[in-house]
């Protein structure tokens, strides 16, 4: 398997994760970027990702696209277009968030992982009152 059919494997179940997994894909000295949280190194993103496991009672990622891209300055080497499915323990709703990832490989794994998603669908619209507010600023940007 490539390290993108290893990727997109692990996320499709992610609730299963098995963390000795990650280092069959990612770099000891991964840097994890999210709009959440920014990891750097093997341990911090197996205690990410072991959090965010205990905290839904399921999450797992629709994988729709990856690209794999043109030498380029920055260095990237895959995007991959995706739709999280989670239902947040403390929420009990689920929740739908569609998001890309930018990817840089080199021969030790993925040694950069960015994810972009909107984190007020994931988290501010799900807040009493806070939600309201935010779907109505979202609303008025629209028009």
């Amino acid at each position: 398997m490539t390290i993108t059919e290893r990727f997109s494997a692990m996320y499709r179940d992610f609730t299963n994760l098995d963390l000795n997994e990650l280092k069959t894909i990612y770099s000891p000295k991964i840097e994890f970027i999210d709009p959440i949280a920014h990891h750097h190194g093997l341990s911090a993103l197996e205690e990410y990702f072991a959090n965010m496991v205990t905290m839904t009672d399921y999450c797992k990622f629709d994988i729709h696209a990856v690209t794999a891209c043109q030498p380029n300055e920055d260095n990237f080497s895959y995007i991959i277009n995706w739709t999280m499915h989670a239902r947040p323990a403390s929420l009990k709703k689920h929740i739908e968030l569609p998001g890309i990832s930018q990817l840089k490989v080199d021969s030790s794994g993925i040694y950069y992982h960015r994810d972009y998603y909107d984190v007020g669908q994931m988290v501010y619209e799900h807040i009493p009152v806070v939600g309201w507010l935010v779907k109505k600023i979202k609303g008025r940007l629209q028009s």
